[in-house]
């Protein structure tokens, strides 16, 4: 990969897990994307995806600063229709999570906040071994103009992916391990369809970063993939 190539892992999780090892620290993880090669990550907080949202200034307090060093981006979870739960109107993108958290991703709860972060221009990501491929493709034609970043996509559907990437849609690529399965996606649907991401700590990061360092793909793609679709993904436009 080339020497001054920026990589930003736009999968990430800070905290402790419920059924896995999780970093729990910001530093930590910061000496993780140090030993990966990896410049900066997007990271949702464990008390965020797992807790309850009542609870959440206590786990603040305990994690202040979030991250005092730039290279973090917090991102925020969101549950519709939840008291303490709003839209939150400032993050750069917001988890969903309907399975886990019990709520109809196509209720109108789920369409008012979406309908809103649409207006914002703020994505959503969504993890396609919770919901399935299907029902992002449903919500993709209920919310036409809602950004959609597919966490977790299995290297067996790509044929189902790549009907899914369009330009509201985005792939994360940590799953995508097996070999030439980002370069297919990336000739059959657009290299600027594919953000990188580990899905670290429930998934190996190594084997995503190692992936990444292997693509046989023009280095313009390459950067793409590495680092400017997350950007191009979070800009408000």
């Amino acid at each position: 990969m080339t020497a001054d190539m920026q990589v930003f892992d736009a999968h990430r999780i800070l905290g402790p897990l419920p059924h896995a090892e999780g970093v729990a620290t910001s530093a930590g993880l910061i000496g993780e994307l140090d030993r990966l090669g990896i410049n900066m990550a997007a990271v949702v907080a464990s008390w965020d995806l797992y807790g309850d949202p009542r609870d959440a200034g206590e786990h603040e307090r305990r994690m202040a600063p979030f991250d005092d060093t730039g290279r973090l981006t917090r991102l925020a979870v969101h549950i519709p229709g939840h008291p303490f739960s709003p839209v939150p109107l400032g993050a750069p993108l917001v988890r969903l999570a309907p399975v886990l958290h019990r709520f109809d991703l196509f209720g109108p709860a789920a369409d008012l906040s979406l309908s809103s972060l649409t207006e914002h221009a703020i994505p959503v990501s969504l993890d396609a071994t919770e919901v399935g491929l299907g029902a992002i493709a449903q919500l993709v034609r209920r919310h036409p103009a809602l950004k959609i970043l597919v966490l977790n996509p299995g290297y067996r559907d790509l044929l189902t992916v790549v009907e899914l990437l369009g330009p509201t849609v985005s792939i994360e690529s940590g799953t995508l391990i097996a070999s030439g399965a980002i370069e297919w996606l990336a000739e059959t649907a657009g290299a600027d369809r594919i953000v990188f991401g580990t899905g670290a700590p429930l998934r190996d990061a190594a084997g995503a970063r190692h992936t990444l360092e292997m693509l046989e793909l023009p280095d313009e793609d390459r950067r793409l993939i590495a680092a400017g679709n997350w950007k191009r993904l979070v800009a408000r436009q």
